[in-house]
């Protein structure tokens, strides 16, 4: 339920702040489903941070749009605020791309079509995961990520502490909680050193703006990080593409005509999507508003537990 709008008033203020002209109209973006975002005299889009306002996370997505301008498509950024002179919230003002999110017209499109597109998205995903860093992590400083260097020890703290939040919230039962962390910690599918990649953190078609048949940016990069570039092909094909096999074939051949995958990248499949679902689980019962969407993810987990955790 949105409980925060963002007035002429406090547009005009902000506009005035980076020299823009006063504006007429503000207008919400209904794909902002977890902050709020408006649109200004289509021309600017200010994303402020109302849904996690204690993480200074459109601090790190400002600073990504600005890494990848030029190498990815994404909007141009103006500015950062976190002053709390104007809005209660820290927030970010960026161009406004027209067009429409891709996710608004797959459904529509014909076989060929969504061939093309798929082949289209593997090409970009590849582009950003061919974005590397010195470390392993979420935090964001200097324009290299902070964390490990060491893709096993990442791992082990990255699962230790999932782990840890979903033994807080109650969601599975100890003795599953330990069966995942040695299947993680202890599996040699594990025991690698992949190159520090950059991930979107939700690479999905609502977060792409399509224009006249081509990608003209990619949104939404608040919980972007480094870390195996697997982890977010994995997905995409779940969760996405449901495996559809001839769905999964277009998209690998755009990525794999810029990045290889391993030979072991689909023994791996299975476990990076239930990594997916158990750092998502503790926040489930917070989704009161949405008893399916509770569901989906509490039946999702278990049926990815049993069939990658023997």
């Amino acid at each position: 339920m949105r409980t925060f709008n963002l007035t002429v008033e406090d547009a005009a203020k902000i506009c005035n702040k980076y020299g823009f002209s006063k504006p007429k109209t503000v207008i919400r973006l209904e794909q902002g489903m977890i902050n709020d975002v408006f649109s200004i005299d289509g021309k600017y889009v200010i994303k402020i941070n109302t849904g996690h306002p204690e993480i200074p996370k459109l601090k790190k997505e400002k600073e990504i749009y600005e890494l990848l301008l030029g190498k990815v498509p994404v909007p141009k950024v103006f500015g950062y605020d976190s002053s709390k002179e104007v809005l209660p919230y820290d927030y970010i003002i960026m161009q406004h791309v027209a067009g429409s999110s891709l996710g608004s017209i797959f459904k529509d499109l014909s076989k060929e079509e969504k061939k093309e597109w798929l082949v289209s998205l593997g090409s970009l995903l590849a582009s950003i995961h061919s974005n590397h860093f010195h470390h392993f992590g979420e935090e964001f400083s200097k324009n290299n990520f902070v964390g490990e260097d060491n893709y096993v020890n990442f791992l082990a703290k990255y699962v230790h502490s999932i782990c840890e939040k979903i033994g807080n919230s109650n969601e599975l039962t100890n003795q599953e909680i330990d069966k995942i962390q040695s299947f993680f910690l202890n599996s040699p599918l594990f025991k690698i050193n992949p190159p520090a990649s950059l991930l979107h953190g939700n690479f999905i078609p609502d977060n792409i703006i399509a224009v006249n048949g081509a990608i003209a940016a990619v949104v939404d990069w608040e919980w972007c990080r480094a870390g195996h570039n697997e982890e977010e092909i994995a997905t995409f094909l779940y969760r996405n593409l449901k495996l559809d096999k001839e769905d999964v074939i277009s998209f690998r051949n755009g990525y794999e005509a810029i990045l290889p995958l391993s030979k072991e990248f689909e023994e791996r499949l299975y476990a990076y999507n239930l990594l997916y679902y158990l750092r998502v689980l503790p926040e489930v019962k917070k989704w009161s508003h949405r008893p399916d969407k509770q569901q989906e993810y509490r039946d999702e987990t278990k049926q990815l537990i049993t069939r990658v955790v023997k």
